[in-house]
Formats: C-alpha cells, sequence, structure tokens
C-alpha cells in the first residue's frame, strides 16, 4: 500500500515518517547499507552566502564563511526536524552553537581587516566587538548580545563543567544565536 503522502494530516505525516525512519534505522543496523537524501532546498548555496556578504572584500574569507554557513544549514535543518533527546540534544546544540558563533568571529574579523592595516596585532573577539561599536558598524545593542554569543560559545567545555548544564544549551538558546548572526549580517552589510 502507497501513502498519499500530501493528503495526510501533518501530524499523522510526522508519525509515519517517524516511524519509517525507524524501521529504516533498524535494517541499517544489522549491516544493510543505504544512504537517505538530504532533502534539496534546504542547504543554500555558496553564491547566495557570498552575495549576502558582499561586504567582505576577501574572497578567500568570504568563500569559507559561505562553505562553513553551508554547514549551518544543515544543522539548523537538522535542530528544527528531529525531535533530539537525551544528552545528545544538549551536545548537538552546543556543536551548531560553537559553529554560528565562530561565524560571527570571522565575520567581524573579515570586516575589521577591510578597515585596518595587516601591521596591526590581530584583535581577540571581545576587541573585534568593541571596535566595530566604537566605529558605528554595529548597534551597542548588538554588541551585548555579541558578547553574550561569544560568552555561551567560550563555556562550552568538556573537561570544565561544574553543573549540569544540558538546559544552558537548548533551542532557543541556539535561536538566539542565529538570530544575532542574521543582525551582524545585516548590520554590518548596511555600515
Amino acid at each position: 500500500m502507497t501513502l498519499n503522502w500530501q493528503s495526510l494530516p501533518l501530524d499523522q505525516l510526522v508519525e509515519e515518517l517517524g516511524q519509517g525512519l525507524q524501521c529504516l534505522e533498524s535494517r541499517l543496523s544489522k549491516g544493510q547499507h543505504a544512504r537517505i537524501r538530504f532533502p534539496r532546498g534546504q542547504i543554500r548555496t555558496v553564491a547566495h552566502y557570498e552575495k549576502r556578504l558582499s561586504f567582505l572584500h576577501a574572497n578567500v574569507t568570504r568563500k569559507n564563511i559561505a562553505y562553513t554557513l553551508q554547514a549551518a544549514d544543515v544543522n539548523r535543518w537538522l535542530v528544527y526536524r528531529f525531535d533530539l533527546g537525551l544528552s545528545a540534544a544538549s551536545a548537538f546544540m552546543k556543536q551548531a552553537t560553537i559553529t554560528e558563533v565562530s561565524v560571527m568571529e570571522a565575520i567581524l574579523y573579515a570586516d575589521w581587516s577591510q578597515h585596518n592595516s595587516p601591521k596591526h596585532e590581530k584583535p581577540s573577539f571581545i576587541q573585534l566587538i568593541k571596535q566595530a561599536e566604537i566605529a558605528g558598524r554595529i548597534t551597542p545593542g548588538l554588541a551585548q548580545k555579541l558578547h553574550e554569543a561569544r560568552h555561551i560559545r567560550n563555556n562550552i567545555h568538556l573537561y570544565r563543567v561544574d553543573h549540569a548544564e544540558r538546559a544552558d544549551y537548548d533551542l532557543w538558546t541556539y535561536m538566539d544565536v542565529v538570530h544575532t548572526e542574521s543582525q551582524l549580517v545585516q548590520e554590518l552589510g548596511n555600515a
């Protein structure tokens, strides 16, 4: 029997697909091999990101950031489409957050490089945020959000955890970081 995917109510479709994925995984776990095609249209193109980052003049840096943003698209799709549980959800949110915040740092550094001599010592992330704010390239509100994102990323350690931190890395924290990255691109692109 073939299901008519288009006519199923969303909750029933999700249930059917979830059961199908579980069945597929059970078969794959027994040594059978197959790969599921990642949904097309969910990973934006390098050209899309290069256009979005056109305010960055260094082609290699812009392209590297674009590649990383494609990986972030994969993370975002997985985060928004799968109900991850247990501590794996927190660990996945951590790695997705690290990717997004690292992109923000790279964007700030590339922007800073365009306005400063290569003779200057590379500034820290904190200094990049402060200098972009002082130069009027980002708003004080965005600077605060960038500091918060930097703090989140800098406190992701496997070896130095003094408390149970699973709740510290949830969907809402991740979504805030993604929104901050979008705001950064928008403000620097308009500066």
